[in-house]
């Protein structure tokens, strides 16, 4: 999320609105060009206007989401990264947080989750210092992907954790249903089907609650595997149970 465009010329404001609309059309050329647009009037205002430089971090941030939409990872990171340098500079934490989310999904996406760990754990850090439930639980749920991508499942569990204690505390409850789901996956996979059945069942509660589609088939898939193993563990039983009555048949002969 990049934040909503506040200033005094009103062109500005229209530019972002009219990107917004174009984007969600399909247009990316097109909100490409309104958000340079605006970006090149916040440019000129930065000496005189002191929500310019605000603005200006906004419109990077767009035209960031664009590329990355477009598939431009390399130019998308390179926007962000000069959108940080505004926010440091400003000593915006809340915008920083922001930014350092933003190109941490994408050195992900490009396979680098040393990188990516690394600023999540930035990101952590300052959500903390601000109080920032919600920025904080998604930095601690991508730091729990990366944990068990690299095998470390009892990490990437107590992160999953914290992530449900904040997202009960503060009632995000679509977050809370993803930490849910995410634990739930964890713990079936570590042998425990019927602790995972019983977090996949309140996530899915919660998801079909908020409307929430992608967690609700992230759910879906989970319950179904847990009654696939269920099913075969009862298969595996009924023969264990047939060849014992066997081998007693047999002995009485």
């Amino acid at each position: 999320m990049c934040g909503q465009i506040v200033h005094e010329d009103n062109s500005v404001i229209s530019l972002g609105e009219q990107a917004i609309v174009l984007r969600n059309k399909g247009d990316l050329k097109g909100a490409l060009k309104l958000n340079k647009k605006a970006e090149k009037i916040c440019r000129k205002l930065v000496h005189t206007d002191p929500l310019a430089i605000h603005n200006l971090a906004i419109s990077i941030c767009n035209q960031a989401h664009i590329l990355r939409d477009q598939g431009n990872l390399d130019g998308a990171l390179k926007l962000h990264k000069k959108r940080e340098k505004i926010y440091r500079e400003l000593g915006d934490l809340k915008g920083l947080q922001n930014t350092l989310y933003d190109q941490a999904l994408i050195l992900r996406t490009q396979g680098d989750n040393d990188g990516a760990l690394k600023l999540h754990l930035e990101q952590e850090k300052i959500c903390r210092k601000i109080g920032n439930s919600d920025g904080l639980q998604l930095s601690l749920g991508r730091q729990a992907h990366i944990l068990k991508d690299r095998g470390d499942l009892d990490g990437a569990l107590k992160l999953h954790k914290e992530k449900e204690k904040i997202c009960r505390e503060f009632g995000l409850d679509e977050s809370l249903a993803t930490a849910l789901a995410n634990q739930a996956s964890i713990i079936f996979n570590t042998g425990h089907p019927a602790e995972a059945f019983f977090l996949a069942k309140e996530a899915s509660e919660i998801a079909d609650r908020v409307g929430s589609v992608s967690v609700a088939g992230q759910v879906k898939g989970i319950i179904s595997e847990i009654n696939r193993y269920n099913e075969k563990e009862d298969v595996i039983r009924n023969i264990s149970d047939i060849l014992q009555k066997a081998d007693i048949f047999k002995t009485e002969e």
